[in-house]
């Protein structure tokens, strides 16, 4: 057993499991089975990998021991049961909590329940459920300073009660170490309790304590502790409006480092008072403690900080208008790139993740500069631009490190969902309403693209975007994941050295179109590239403002607009030189890569009249161009064997039911297993994905623009959401067609940074190709779509190639654009369905 506690604290994790694994033997004694399965919940706490251990285990030591009237055992079974809710479900359960704070009040304040204490309550602040903690403060109420602990675990407790909300607490604790204790832990509980107070607006208490803080730990040389004192003195300084005093601070310790020409301080301490600084608008301030830092040795630092450094150094060069002065550190920010590039991509780990992707977007705003400059920097430039593109498309989705919510939490979460689908719908029925008062003016001869009327938010608007705000922050509480690997998605085809996209293999008659649109410069910058290094870059102004009107506008489908709304978003992203760059190359297959924050652009209906991009290519999006060379390689191929129809779930949609019939007849003759789903509920959708090449979805979806997490098939019991379809897998190289509103609709996840959306989860869960709505879609025209569809498909063309079929089919009956120009598909464009009839017959 000690072996294996050593193995354990050495991180040596799978050692000390296999060897609790040989000690676990018929006939071992109960307390030595008791450990064992402690040292089980130890392992499943600090390792994402052994998670699973901790139902077992606890439930093998309540079965097999009288917990509650175990004094000594109790403590640590409920921690760990409360621990291993939150890491495994992100959420815990009160009365649990409760249980935990009772058991250790029986034993009182020893040394091992205090750390306890401190580490329950400091999990539950990391998973944002300080609202479970009412228990353990008041328990903490009755403890008696010191007890028969020791100093520095009081602190640690003083420290986690006023981070979870029990800053009186905390206070009173602190203030009976400043009275008693050892000298470092009086500093830290100072800068401890100055937190607290200066949150009171107990400024001058807080002053005190904190310059008192930084003489002793500078007199001692605890810079650590120093550090700390002088962030929270410029906050203090910050909050309580005293911004002379900030700055005469600053200045202070700027001229003593120069003075005693002593290294400057943890890069992160320089960070947090840029940040104080320039909140209180001090730039140039801010840009010389930044300047502290540009020759220091980076090779004791973590690339994060690094990058941190960089960041908050760019940032300030730009608002000060010194653009060529950030352009400068772009030689730096490729270096700390190609040593992201060798560790962090291949590890996917969560946090590198974030780095490396942080990495691309600092590494756009650079080249964006410098492609001003230099022109042999476009090739790096479209490089980092599509990895930027991937990074945030391949971000692990918040259900993906884990399993499916609780049951409570699930059908917590289906009711808000639904609440907030009304919320939007109330918003757009406004938003239309606007739009008519603008179209019904007299002479009827306005359009509401060219006169958008903007009116203040009403009343009753104002209260939904309040609550609307209420059910999003507690979406994503509920949805919250542990700590942990997002799985090898991530950073897929993000490669560890910078490509030149157009030296890569693509196929003739194939050309990629990547854009850029820098908000701050109002650019748009477009490159397309192809076979035999083909290549052009162009660059115009656009107004962003006007491009996110003609999306809102289009966004409510309004028949009679579509056309002009079309024309106007060609001339704003296709611009002259990117029409000769196109038909220049006379390619026949057009991959699309577009700006992330404008992802519901319809591509297939840009232009006028005939001369629409999705009548003349087989036209395909892809999340970026590095995603969409690497599948072009290598395209999806497999024989379909099995398929799964869900067809009008609920039950009214007849156009949707006729299409599922007809599907069957089609599918079934041609050697595929077809199962048909009507009246199809949640449990049953997610128990057949996996099984099926082929998945056609007719029926009613739902994208919520304001939470993209929350879009949703609505199926016959309720609500599928993204999130939740991000917890569950997909059939390898699966092709899902959705013939139902909005289905390939995407957007931001807020505070998250990923995109969002039902056809952009299906992508990323490893689906080769994705056919999905644009807009909303009425019953009669999907059904008119899918037939024109699955002839093209079943005849063996690809996705791309069906799908522009269908719209020359439709386009030709006289359709219109809000019906031929439905459809999109996104992913692989060479995928085909191959039925196994047609792979036999071959």
């Amino acid at each position: 057993m000690a072996r294996a506690h050593e193995r354990i604290d050495a991180g040596d994790l799978a050692t000390a499991a296999g060897l609790l694994e040989q000690l676990d033997r018929p006939g071992a004694g109960l307390e030595v089975v008791v450990n064992i399965d402690l040292a089980r919940c130890h392992i499943a706490t600090v390792s994402d990998e052994h998670r699973a251990l901790f139902g077992p285990a606890l439930a093998r030591i309540a079965e097999r021991t009288d917990v509650p009237h175990d004094p000594t055992l109790a403590p640590r079974w409920h921690f760990y049961r409360v621990t291993g809710d939150l890491l495994t479900h992100g959420t815990a359960v009160a009365e649990h909590v409760r249980e935990f704070a009772e058991a250790v009040a029986r034993l009182g304040v020893e040394a091992e329940n205090a750390q306890l204490l401190v580490q329950l309550l400091a999990n539950l602040r990391v998973h944002g459920r300080e609202d479970l903690a009412g228990p353990l403060h008041r328990w903490a109420r009755r403890l008696d300073v010191p007890g028969d602990t020791d100093w520095d675990t009081w602190h640690e407790l003083a420290y986690v009660l006023r981070t979870t909300g029990a800053g009186a607490e905390a206070e009173r604790i602190c203030t009976a170490i400043l009275a008693a204790g050892p000298a470092r832990t009086r500093v830290g509980a100072g800068i401890t309790l100055s937190v607290h107070l200066a949150g009171e607006d107990r400024h001058d208490e807080a002053y005190a304590l904190l310059t008192e803080a930084l003489e002793t730990a500078d007199r001692e040389g605890w810079r650590d502790l120093a550090d700390a004192a002088r962030n929270n003195l410029m906050a203090t300084h910050l909050v309580a409006g005293r911004t002379e005093h900030l700055e005469s601070d600053v200045r202070a310790w700027l001229a003593d480092i120069a003075a005693r020409r002593a290294e400057p301080p943890a890069v992160a301490v320089g960070l947090r008072t840029v940040r104080a600084l320039r909140a209180a608008g001090r730039d140039l301030l801010a840009l010389d403690v930044l300047t502290l830092y540009t020759d220091r040795d980076w090779s004791a630092e973590s690339d994060a900080e690094q990058l941190a450094w960089l960041e908050a150094i760019v940032d300030v060069f730009q608002v000060l208008s010194d653009d060529a002065a950030a352009a400068d550190l772009s030689v730096r920010a490729i270096g700390i790139d190609e040593r992201l590039s060798r560790s962090a991509v291949a590890r996917f780990g969560p946090d590198d993740y974030d780095r490396i992707g942080r990495a691309y977007d600092l590494l756009v705003t650079f080249h964006s500069d410098l492609e001003r400059l230099d022109a042999t920097t476009e090739a790096r430039a479209l490089f980092y631009t599509e990895a930027a593109k991937e990074a945030a498309f391949s971000r692990a989705l918040p259900g993906m490190a884990n399993g499916p919510l609780r049951d409570e939490a699930a059908q917590e979460a289906r009711g808000l969902v639904m609440e907030l689908a009304r919320l939007e719908t109330a918003a757009e029925v406004r938003l239309q309403g606007d739009l008519a008062a603008v179209t019904d003016l007299p002479g009827g001869s306005t359009r509401a693209t060219s006169r958008i009327r903007i009116t203040p938010a009403y009343a009753n608007e104002q209260v939904r975007e309040r609550r609307g705000t209420v059910i999003r922050e507690r979406l994503r509480h509920l949805r919250q994941a542990p700590a942990g690997g997002a799985g090898k998605r991530v950073g897929s085809f993000l490669g560890p050295e910078p490509r030149d996209l157009a030296q890569a293999p693509w196929p003739e008659g194939t050309v990629g179109l990547a854009q850029r649109l820098d908000r701050a410069e109002s650019e748009l910058v477009t490159y397309l590239v192809g076979a035999h290094g083909f290549a052009h870059r162009s660059a115009v102004d656009v107004n962003p403002a006007v491009l996110d009107a003609l999306l809102t506008v289009l966004s409510q489908t309004p028949e009679d607009e579509i056309d002009h709304i079309t024309g106007r978003l060609a001339d704003l992203l296709l611009p002259g030189a990117v029409r000769d760059g196109l038909d220049a190359h006379g390619a026949d297959t057009l991959v699309i890569s577009g700006d992330t924050t404008a992802q519901t652009v319809p591509w297939e209906a840009l232009g006028t009249g005939d001369d629409r991009l999705g009548l003349r290519f087989s036209l395909c999006r892809t999340p970026s161009l590095l995603r969409g060379v690497a599948q072009l390689s290598t395209p999806a191929n497999p024989a379909v064997e099995r398929a799964l129809v869900v067809a009008d779930p609920t039950g009214d949609l007849p156009a949707a039911a006729a299409e599922g019939a007809m599907l069957h007849h089609l599918l079934t003759a041609r050697g595929v297993a077809t199962t048909v789903l009507p009246a199809c509920t949640r449990g049953e959708f997610l128990a057949e994905l996996p099984h099926h090449t082929l998945v056609h979805f007719a029926g009613h979806t739902n994208y919520l623009r304001t939470d993209p997490a929350s879009s949703h098939f609505l199926l016959a019991d309720g609500p599928l959401t993204a999130d939740e379809l991000a917890r569950v897998p997909v059939h390898p190289d699966s092709l899902f067609v959705l013939g139902s509103c909005e289905s390939a609709q995407s957007g931001q996840e807020p505070g998250f940074g990923n995109s969002f959306g039902i056809g952009t989860v299906l992508l990323l869960q490893g689906a080769a190709s994705v056919i999905g709505g644009n807009w909303s879609a009425g019953d009669a025209r999907s059904l008119a779509q899918s037939e024109c569809l699955y002839a093209h498909l079943l005849a063996g063309r690809t996705v791309s190639e069906a799908l522009r079929a269908a719209r020359r089919d439709l386009h030709g009956r006289g359709e219109p654009t809000s019906s031929w120009a439905l459809l999109t598909v996104m992913g692989d464009p060479f995928a085909r369905l191959r039925t196994v009839r047609a792979h036999t017959l071959s």
